[in-house]
């Protein structure tokens, strides 16, 4: 462990989080393992790679599913294989593995390990709640956004929404009824959200239920507010609504997000089935020829970087599915690494 947080401290000074309590919460497996690989040349670490380790619905069933997060390798010449024999060796003895954003350095392996699924992309909607936003764009781009329209967002007469500081009555059934529209997706019961939502010492999520006027449980969000000067951003990380309630629950979240003075809320996500709720409500999707591609999403330090909306599958289990299949996806920014903290953020 020493020479790894030494590895990381010289060669990712500035991406990645090496202090050990952090390495400790995210990266062991359910065993208390390492989900870190290491190579090694002459008792020195010359490449490493970080997976992270989840529960997968498949075809109703319960499977591993790994995320690639940070790979690393000291090149002393364009043909050192390290990286790709680490890559291989999961995508053989996985059940599924997930990259999403790979850079430009790994776009070529996952492409040539994983599945690209056509028209399945990381896509993130953004909602503008008033033009303090404006105060984080980059001067020369301001003038792109002077006729935008803010539209406020009221709430239904039959719902009830309200913060709440653990996993509320009912969750497993509500998550029951969303997963069931999905052929792929993390299996986000209520351990899940314990373990990544509820325990996590590293940042701040809040939780907010929805009831209907029978006081049943038809939705359940978790928000994270992320504030740079006067600027709030309220970033939804996960949404889950019973069936037919989803353009309820949307709105009552964006509700309280109003009520938060958040200036901007945004939802990262792969796959499409809310989609056409967005859209009604009001949300902008994101894409490189349009305005809302200037707004920043990262935070801490501001960075006007967009991410890559690559999105490969691999793995075992995924080879002999087909596209069709696969469309009926659901991922969020928090089943990876999209929603880990920086060093700014926890201060190290």
């Amino acid at each position: 462990l020493k020479n790894f947080i030494s590895f990381c401290k010289e060669n990712l000074p500035n991406s990645f989080v090496y202090n050990k309590k952090f390495l400790d919460y995210w990266f062991r497996d359910k065993n208390y393992k390492w989900l870190i690989d290491v190579v090694y040349n002459k008792k020195k670490i010359c490449s490493i790679n970080i997976k992270i380790e989840n529960q997968a619905i498949l075809n109703k069933k319960i499977y591993n599913f790994y995320w690639t997060s940070t790979a690393f390798t000291i090149c002393k010449n364009k043909k050192d294989p390290n990286i790709g024999l680490i890559l291989i060796d999961i995508h053989k003895n996985s059940d599924i593995v997930g990259s999403i954003c790979p850079n430009k350095y790994s776009y070529s392996l996952n492409e040539s390990l994983g599945r690209k699924i056509n028209n399945i992309k990381l896509q993130r909607y953004i909602f503008l709640h008033n033009k303090k936003f404006l105060k984080i764009i980059k001067k020369d781009k301001k003038i792109e956004f002077k006729n935008l329209s803010y539209k406020r967002i009221n709430r239904y007469k039959n719902t009830n929404s309200s913060w709440v500081s653990n996993i509320p009555t009912g969750y497993n059934n509500l998550w029951k009824n969303f997963s069931s529209r999905f052929n792929l997706c993390i299996n986000k019961n209520d351990k899940f959200i314990k373990k990544r939502y509820l325990n996590n010492k590293f940042q701040d999520y809040k939780f907010l239920k929805v009831n209907n006027f029978q006081k049943e449980l038809v939705g359940f969000a978790v928000i994270r507010y992320q504030q740079l000067n006067d600027v709030k951003f309220a970033r939804i990380i996960e949404f889950i609504s019973k069936k037919n309630f989803e353009y309820v629950v949307w709105k009552e979240i964006l509700y309280r997000n109003y009520l938060n003075n958040a200036s901007i809320s945004d939802f990262f996500v792969v796959g499409n089935n809310q989609n056409k709720n967005l859209n009604l409500l009001g949300f902008k999707k994101m894409n490189k020829t349009n305005i809302f591609y200037n707004i920043p999403n990262l935070l801490s330090p501001l960075n006007y970087r967009q991410w890559s909306d690559d999105f490969y599958l691999g793995g075992l289990k995924i080879k002999k599915l087909s596209k069709n299949f696969l469309k009926k996806i659901w991922f969020t920014k928090g089943d990876g690494d999209r929603d880990y903290p920086t060093r700014y953020d926890i201060k190290i």
